[in-house]
């Protein structure tokens, strides 16, 4: 896939988001698919939750644009236009958690069987050689998969953050895919790119959008996190692949690490996994003083030097477990520095600190 073709891609998808974005805010007035400020949300009016409905049509015309990869990711269009419909549905009516993990599992089977998108090696994490599910493959590419759907989903709470986090993932494996990966993985990570980009035009927090501001919602977090779930199983698996099962989990070393936070915190009071509260990373760094953009930039630019460390540890070839130990010792200094940054908050600009949503 040349770097034309990839080009084309991506700029194709991104150009069928920015339209539907437009086409869609005054139907999503009229079908009431609006997010309201209360309870957890202090986001300023009535927005549009049409992110993940334009994201996915991105993604369909990004990858048809490229007819030998659609073959390939049939299963996956399938899965994620489920997803969308049910996380639609979501913000729409608000459905159970139940409800929502059972579609987030019945979305692994078309990636499992059809597509074959199984994660069958970890890796020599522990340092006694490489971990082969056999058959708890299953189990454990639907466990993966689900955890990353929900750590999006997680991070899914302050303007850009999700997009912006997941884009510098995306770019991270397009830039891995190789030859040896065929064709289907890097349309792939090109039209998500460029969808991705394609809804950041209306999800930064920028003044410059205000009028114009969306959400993604969880049709469109779930989507975000499946997709990369996908890419990730897809590179660190594929016959040849130069990329460790562990070097992708730094590439998403941000929301990971949410998730796995957030999943012992709530353990730990006896509360349910999947009951939301206000204590996520990017909730610590707000009540600390940082302002909605200032956040933003400080978990993004952690999300891209968390990828530079891995890649640059699988580039020197560093064991499997030193590299995932790295990564557990990263990933409790960045929950201490979110839980403690009031204590060196005041090293931030003020102007910054302040900033508020745009």
């Amino acid at each position: 896939m040349t770097t034309l073709h990839t080009a084309l891609v991506a700029a194709s998808a991104l150009g069928v988001t920015v339209a539907a974005m437009l086409g869609l805010r005054p139907i999503a007035y009229i079908v009431d698919l609006l997010d309201r400020p209360g309870g957890h949300k202090n986001h300023h009016g009535e927005v549009p939750i049409v992110g993940g409905i334009a994201m996915l049509l991105g993604l369909v015309v990004g990858i048809a644009s490229t007819p030998e990869a659609m073959s390939g990711l049939s299963s996956f269009l399938v899965s994620a236009t489920l997803l969308v419909i049910v996380g639609m549905l979501d913000d729409r009516f608000g459905l159970p958690a139940t409800t929502r993990l059972v579609a987030q599992c019945a979305v692994v089977l078309p990636m499992f069987f059809g597509a074959g998108v199984r994660l069958e090696n970890l890796g020599d994490l522990l340092g006694f050689g490489d971990l082969h599910t056999g058959m708890a493959s299953l189990f454990v590419t639907a466990l993966v998969t689900v955890a990353a759907i929900n750590s999006f989903n997680m991070l899914d709470g302050l303007d850009g953050l999700a997009g912006g986090v997941a884009l510098v993932a995306v770019v991270s494996v397009l830039s891995l895919t190789t030859p040896v990966a065929g064709v289907a993985t890097p349309t792939m990570a090109a039209a998500l790119a460029g969808c991705i980009t394609g809804f950041l035009v209306f999800n930064l927090p920028l003044r410059a959008n205000r009028r114009m501001r969306c959400f993604m919602g969880d049709s469109g977090s779930t989507l975000l996190g499946f997709s990369l779930a996908w890419l990730c199983i897809s590179v660190s698996q594929d016959r040849g692949a130069h990329a460790a099962p562990i070097m992708m989990v730094w590439l998403v070393a941000v929301p990971a690490t949410d998730v796995v936070w957030t999943t012992i915190r709530r353990l730990a009071r006896g509360r349910s996994p999947l009951k939301p509260d206000n204590e996520h990373l990017h909730h610590l760094l707000r009540r600390a003083g940082l302002g909605v953009r200032a956040t933003f930039a400080t978990l993004v630019m952690v999300a891209a030097l968390f990828g530079l460390v891995g890649r640059l540890l699988n580039s020197y070839d560093v064991p499997d477990h030193w590299s995932f130990a790295c990564l557990a010792v990263a990933g409790m200094l960045l929950v201490l520095g979110c839980r403690y940054a009031h204590l060196f908050i005041r090293l931030v600009p003020s102007a910054l600190r302040r900033a508020p949503s745009a």
